[in-house]
């Protein structure tokens, strides 16, 4: 379990960046028209993932299984374009917050 401060430079960080990567995807009208069942999956991640964030406790496993593997995924499947550089950006800044090895 971790405890989060919601006022710690790490979680505004963090935060941010999930919102960010949040907007970016939903609004990618090329990835809802190309593939909108994994679209909505992954908006779906990583709002459950910004509702876990925003409680003062969270399980560190539930936040891996919640949201390391879809910013992973989206990290790579976007390489070099606005997806991908704000799931790398959203990663290394949840990263940071959980303590994770980057």
């Amino acid at each position: 379990m971790v405890n989060f401060d919601h006022n710690s430079p790490d979680y505004v960080a963090a935060s941010a960046a999930l919102e960010q990567l949040i907007e970016v995807v939903r609004e990618s009208n090329i990835y809802r028209e190309t593939e909108p069942d994994d679209h909505e999956r992954r908006i779906s991640e990583l709002e459950a993932g910004r509702r876990l964030l925003s409680s003062r406790w969270a399980s560190v496993s539930t936040l891996k299984a919640t949201l390391i593997g879809t910013l992973t995924y989206l990290a790579l499947k976007f390489v070099d374009v606005p997806i991908g550089d704000a799931a790398s950006a959203a990663w290394k800044a949840i990263a940071a917050l959980l303590g994770l090895s980057i």
